[in-house]
């Protein structure tokens, strides 16, 4: 068996990363757009917080989705709580990546009240903060040069040569870090909160903060995003699909 995920941590500089770091790690809770929330318990993390992942060929990210099975801490040595050094460093075969949150990697949908015979938590307004998982991943979001339509989201899993590789996880395995959560009420609905997340997490992964340009942009019809969705399952793309009606809805009253 792999180490537990969460074992041990990483005591490295976070060059570039100017925010201070969150001393006790107790005191740092990462949420669920459902309301489920949990100790990072990773002292002295920085927010925001940007690594280097192993990507696949011509620099491109993944397709592949998070199998526990497969990729979980079970099997694969699952890296370390903080950056290792080799995950700040650039080469020609990795890619930028935002840290955003924890995802419990033994299974990532644990308490989910839509999936049917999971162990359920209590009803959101009396949950109790959890201790972190102790098979808890690190999950990031691509580094993109503008602001993208979808939020995409990945797990760090399988380290290898001191990098993690990334593989697709869905926006409500995700436990997000607190500083995505800033500005965000807290009694929303779970949907408004995941769309909140999500535009937090692609304004800070996205070096110029605007969309990109028209001639630069990639349309996707609504029925390729709905096809796409029933492929993947990913409900960000459910959200993007939202976010492009509404759209064409303001175009069409003004």
């Amino acid at each position: 068996m792999a180490t537990t995920a969460g074992s041990t941590t990483a005591n490295v500089e976070t060059e570039g990363n100017t925010h201070a770091p969150i001393l006790d790690g107790q005191l740092d809770i990462a949420k669920r757009s459902d309301g489920q929330a949990m100790k990072v318990e990773a002292d002295g993390r920085r927010p925001f917080q940007k690594v280097q992942m192993w990507c696949g060929p011509k620099r491109t990210t993944t397709v592949e989705k998070y199998e526990p099975t497969k990729d979980g801490p079970a099997v694969h040595n699952p890296g370390t709580i903080l950056p290792g050094p080799m995950e700040l460093v650039a080469s020609d075969a990795t890619i930028e990546f935002l840290e955003v949150g924890i995802v419990i990697g033994e299974e990532p949908l644990r308490y989910a009240a839509t999936l049917p015979g999971r162990p359920r938590r209590k009803k959101n307004e009396d949950i109790e903060t959890m201790a972190r998982d102790p098979t808890a991943l690190r999950a990031f979001i691509p580094i993109r040069q503008y602001i993208p339509d979808q939020a995409k989201y990945y797990v760090g899993c399988r380290l290898t040569g001191g990098r993690l590789h990334p593989r697709m996880i869905v926006t409500s395995a995700i436990f997000f870090y607190a500083e995505f959560w800033e500005g965000v009420d807290d009694k929303a609905a779970k949907v408004a909160k995941r769309s909140a997340v999500n535009t937090a997490c692609k304004h800070h992964a996205a070096v110029f903060k605007t969309a990109a340009p028209d001639n630069n942009a990639q349309v996707i019809s609504l029925d390729s995003q709905l096809e796409l969705f029933q492929e993947t399952g990913d409900e960000s793309i459910l959200d993007a699909m939202i976010d492009s009606i509404n759209k064409k809805r303001k175009r069409v009253d003004s």
